[in-house]
């Protein structure tokens, strides 16, 4: 809980993020759309507290994508309530 704000904190989200988290990510299994990568990037980001600039979205940095994947959903199995 964040005692200035008294909104519950989960990791580097608020509680009401973690449930749009949840929401957006249980679209996306083996294809991000565009219009999500910044997002899915930017999340990412903010797990793991990085600064790695967002790949291109060509087949060379599936890696890197399914990584980021995997983590937010690794983050939403440790730390959501709704599965």
């Amino acid at each position: 809980m964040n005692n200035k704000t008294n909104v519950e904190l989960i990791g580097p989200f608020t509680l009401s993020e973690v449930l749009d988290l949840e929401k957006e990510m249980r679209v996306i299994d083996t294809f991000i759309p565009d219009s999500m990568m910044g997002y899915v990037w930017s999340t990412y980001q903010r797990i793991l507290n990085t600064t790695e600039p967002q790949p291109c979205g060509c087949r060379s940095a599936a890696g890197l994508w399914i990584k980021a994947v995997d983590t937010i959903k690794q983050f939403l199995r440790d730390n959501a309530s709704i599965k």
